[in-house]
């Protein structure tokens, strides 16, 4: 699973390889806990939806992104969109968000375009 998310030569840019770094960095402290993320406070347990909500939003304003307007279910938005404009068939879209196969979520409130502007931005 891991070798098919290397997109990227550079491990730095490759999620594949910051998966395994992660996994390996944390080894000592998950015992036993198989869930990706796990939290970094004593005891070191699966981190809740909340945390990772709040992780999301703490990484996106880093990146400089406004929280009033992208919120963390933002990122589902756009990868879901990305994938399928990157060729992603709509099975493994569907099966890797947790959709149904006959599942017509995507489609009414996930398969946004790409704003050109700014003005086109806030009308979507």
């Amino acid at each position: 699973m891991l070798a098919s998310l290397s997109s990227s030569t550079n491990p730095k840019f490759c999620l594949a390889s910051r998966i395994k770094e992660y996994l390996h960095m944390t080894t000592d402290i998950r015992r036993g806990e198989d869930f990706l993320f796990i939290t970094s406070t004593k005891p070191h347990k699966r981190a809740k939806k909340q945390t990772l909500s709040r992780w999301i939003k703490s990484t996106m304003e880093d990146a400089g992104l406004d929280c009033s307007i992208f919120k963390p279910h933002s990122t589902r938005h756009a990868a879901t969109s990305d994938a399928l404009r990157k060729g992603v068939s709509i099975d493994t879209i569907r099966k890797t968000a947790g959709w149904s196969n006959t599942s017509d979520t995507f489609f009414k409130f996930y398969n946004r375009p790409l704003a050109q502007t700014e003005k086109q931005f806030f009308q979507t």
